[in-house]
């Protein structure tokens, strides 16, 4: 079972990350299985310099929060955060 990573941003320190996050060199024996599922991006349409599938870009950013909190156990607090609006 891989485990499903979530980033906001995918800048110069968030595609940074990706990079390291999909090498899978140096990487513990434990954390061999990791999937960047959901990336949030301002825009979807514009040029990046790594290439991810088209459907792990997503404007959605309560997705994301879904999604961290949801792998943290964090279920109970979902909705309040979820319901809290992320201007970037």
């Amino acid at each position: 079972m891989a485990f499903k990573i979530g980033l906001l941003g995918l800048g110069t320190v968030g595609a940074g990350t990706a990079e390291i996050l999909l090498s899978p060199d140096g990487r513990h024996p434990l954390l061999q299985e990791l999937e960047i599922y959901r990336v949030g991006v301002r825009d979807i349409s514009r040029t990046r310099s790594l290439q991810l599938p088209e459907n792990v870009l997503t404007t959605d950013l309560e997705a994301i929060a879904a999604l961290i909190l949801s792998s943290c156990g964090f279920v109970k607090f979902t909705y309040k955060i979820i319901n809290f609006k992320i201007y970037i």
